[in-house]
């Protein structure tokens, strides 16, 4: 005799899931929606592109694509306006997802919140002190694109033969 089946939707869980009522989702919505209009729009700190471009800047807790002729636009926009928010005290925590290398990511934010930050404060202590405190809230996350991932497993394989080579016939581990 078979045991019972759990449903379709069920079938992976490890424990069994609830429905939420609809008036639920839409009350937590509603609250999630109240506490970031609380805190304004995501502002880059340039005035005229602030007001004149973005209409008051960014709507916070949406994704936003931007549409530049040059790439390094729309990265440097996005650098500037997580770099002032930072400095300006309206984001605790950032995310930075990017198939970029985490060097030249990292030393775009680092300049951009370093301008930020000589723009604002006078001394070299208090500007080196303060960018660290933003660079330390914010977490970098590399993702590959295709290119990046073949020229991973490239130098994983040249690493293993070389090991391989090197071990002869009888030491092979691989």
């Amino acid at each position: 005799m078979n045991p019972p089946q759990s449903p379709p939707s069920q079938a992976s869980s490890h424990f069994q899931l609830e429905p939420i009522p609809a008036a639920i989702l839409a009350d937590k919505e509603v609250k999630r929606r109240d506490a970031i209009a609380l805190l304004g729009a995501c502002k880059t700190g340039c005035k005229v592109i602030d007001e004149e471009v973005m209409l008051g800047g960014f709507e916070r807790g949406s994704v936003v694509g931007i549409s530049a002729e040059d790439e390094e636009l729309g990265v440097q926009l996005g650098l500037q306006t997580l770099a002032h928010s930072l400095c300006e005290g309206t984001v605790t925590s950032g995310l930075l997802i990017t198939p970029r290398p985490a060097s030249v990511m990292l030393a775009g934010l680092r300049d951009a919140v370093k301008s930020e930050l000589e723009a604002k404060w006078c001394t070299k202590d208090t500007i080196r002190m303060k960018l660290r405190e933003c660079l330390e809230k914010v977490m970098l996350s590399c993702v590959f694109d295709m290119d990046g991932l073949w020229e991973h497993w490239q130098i994983r394989l040249r690493v293993v033969a070389e090991k391989m080579i090197a071990a002869g016939p009888r030491g092979n581990k691989y």
